[in-house]
């Protein structure tokens, strides 16, 4: 049974994005580690949905010339948020600048 044949695309890509602030949100306001282990888990839950459909999304809409390009766009946009975030951690950090 596939998740986009039963519910609508809209719904579900919401639902997701709800789903990832709601564990965010969870994961920055509770200090046990259980909890916060359980908001991991959801918010990679989340994601799975963004992993599995914008590439797909991509090969069906994306112009024909313009398919590579935007398919390296959304491979690496991952990866590069998560360099990005790692040095503005760091840059807050060396400027001795408190959280």
């Amino acid at each position: 049974m596939k998740l986009f044949e039963i519910l609508p695309t809209k719904f579900v890509l919401i639902a997701a994005i709800i789903l990832q602030c709601c564990a965010l949100l969870m994961f920055t306001l509770i200090d046990k580690y259980e909890l916060q282990a359980f908001s991991r888990f959801l918010s990679g839950f989340a994601q799975v949905v963004f992993a599995i459909f914008l590439p797909v999304w991509v090969d069906a809409f994306a112009p024909r010339d313009r398919k590579t390009k935007w398919m390296t766009y959304i491979i690496s946009a991952a990866p590069l948020g998560l360099l990005s975030g790692y040095l503005m951690s760091a840059s807050v950090l060396m400027a001795g600048l408190s959280w």
